[in-house]
Order: C-alpha cells, then sequence, then structure tokens
C-alpha cells in the first residue's frame, strides 16, 4: 500500500511548483510529476510520462510567454490535493495551430492531483477551454437562437 503525503512534502512540491512556474522551467516542471505520471486536460488530452508533460509545459510557455498562475485555494486530503487557481495571459506565438493574436485571457481552472512520495502521479485540469478560445479570438460565440 502506498503511503499518504504528508502536509511537509505537499508544502515542499508546492514551492518546487511556483519557482518552476515563475521561471518558466518546463523541465523542473515535469520533475515534480513521477516519471509515469498522467496530466488529463483539456488542452493535451492525455500527457504521459515525464517527456509529454515536459512537451505540454514548453507548449504553454512558448504560446503564453507571460503566462501567470494564482492559486486561490489548496485542500489536502492526503493523498489527494485539489486547488482552485487563476491563469491569465497574452496569446503571444502560435497555439493549436492559431497564430498569436496578442489577446489576454483569464480562466479560472481546478486541478486534482493525486501526490504520492512528494512527485504527481496523476493530474486532472478541469476549465472552460471553448471560453478560452473566445477569448483568444480564434472561436467565436454566438447567441442561441430563441
Amino acid at each position: 500500500m502506498n503511503r499518504a503525503v504528508t502536509q511537509t512534502e505537499v508544502h515542499v512540491l508546492g514551492e518546487r511548483l511556483r519557482d518552476a512556474w515563475r521561471h518558466r522551467d518546463a523541465a523542473a516542471l515535469a520533475n515534480c510529476h513521477h516519471p509515469d505520471a498522467v496530466i488529463d486536460s483539456p488542452l493535451f488530452v492525455n500527457a504521459r510520462g515525464h517527456a509529454a508533460i515536459e512537451a505540454s509545459y514548453a507548449t504553454l510557455f512558448r504560446a503564453f510567454p507571460d503566462l501567470e498562475l494564482t492559486v486561490n485555494t489548496m485542500l489536502v486530503d492526503p493523498p489527494q490535493v485539489a486547488s482552485y487557481e487563476t491563469m491569465r495571459g497574452t496569446h503571444a506565438n502560435e497555439f493549436l495551430g492559431y497564430p498569436g493574436t496578442n489577446k489576454r485571457f483569464e480562466v479560472s481552472l481546478a486541478r486534482l492531483m493525486t501526490v504520492e512520495h512528494g512527485q504527481i502521479t496523476h493530474q486532472l485540469l478541469i476549465y472552460d477551454f471553448t471560453g478560452l478560445l473566445v477569448q483568444l479570438g480564434v472561436l467565436s460565440a454566438k447567441p442561441g437562437k430563441r
């Protein structure tokens, strides 16, 4: 049976994640994950392992070089960690085949993680992907007909 993560391990992991995010260091972010970790996300569908996870972060940082992440609240119930966050940035470079629009976006997201031995083994991201595309101007929203 897996040992439950401690509050200290979550705190240390959180500091590593914040530092890597602040430096936009995709490799350091990937190293916060277990080598066989999986990230489920509307954007990257299913990134498995360090190489895919690092590539996912690198893609985000290229497309949104000023990307900011604010953790609004976090709940820890070992080995589960849940957070409610706000992500914002500017679409400066190619993203999903769309050239940079220089439009700002802001989305709220929920992050659900399983943490074991100080590493993320699974991460699920929940956010309004369609709303993000609308804010970037690559998708238009039309009111429904009545």
